[in-house]
């Protein structure tokens, strides 16, 4: 099993993955579209796997739907400061990017 986090920003649904969790190289682009797949999958708008570092950075990582990497993803970026919110991931002074 694979453990995520289903987040809603604005009308846009997204899958959320954290690094602490698993990685990002167990996903190839036919395997995120199969997850966002809605009647198949998951059903998602997006993927989104959250990477820490000890200083309290953050990075997005976003993947449409049909498996390619985005360059940037408002919602996305709304969900992800969600979970990473939620999940007590902000050190104080972090970043996330």
């Amino acid at each position: 099993m694979i453990p995520f986090s289903k987040v809603q920003a604005t009308g846009n649904d997204f899958a959320v993955f954290d690094s602490r969790n698993i990685s990002l190289r167990q996903f190839s682009p036919e395997k995120i579209r199969f997850l966002c797949d809605r009647h198949f999958g998951i059903g998602a708008d997006g993927l989104i796997f959250i990477e820490t570092e000890n200083s309290g950075t953050m990075r997005m990582v976003y993947f449409n739907a049909d498996g390619s990497e985005g360059e940037m993803c408002g919602n996305g970026l709304r969900a992800a400061a969600r979970y990473a919110q939620q999940e007590g991931l902000f050190k104080e002074n972090g970043v996330f990017g």
